[in-house]
């Protein structure tokens, strides 16, 4: 059997694979940016204009998220936030005791 996405997971495979103009805005127009390291500042700025580039880093970031590829590397604290959320997630709302 095969590995199972969520239909966010599936949006955003279609988005970086389909349609390169809303992956830019996606990826200019929110923090996406901001939530990775190592990214080359030249690079980045080829997103604007170049398509093909545009597409090779959507295919690093899928690879990323779609199957934990080290494609890229998340910040370590976008890292430590997002495991503080899974933990109170996880631990429930703080119920007291009368």
């Amino acid at each position: 059997m095969g590995r199972k996405f969520y239909p966010q997971q599936l949006q955003m495979y279609f988005m970086a694979c389909y349609n390169p103009d809303m992956f830019r805005r996606f990826i200019f127009n929110s923090s996406f940016l901001d939530k990775f390291e190592d990214l080359d500042a030249e690079r980045v700025e080829n997103f604007k204009t170049d398509d093909l580039d545009l597409m090779k880093f959507a295919f690093d970031w899928l690879r990323f998220v779609m199957f934990g590829e080290n494609t890229l590397k998340v910040k370590a604290e976008v890292l430590k936030e997002q495991q503080e959320k899974l933990l109170k997630e996880k631990a429930g709302p703080i119920k007291t005791v009368k």
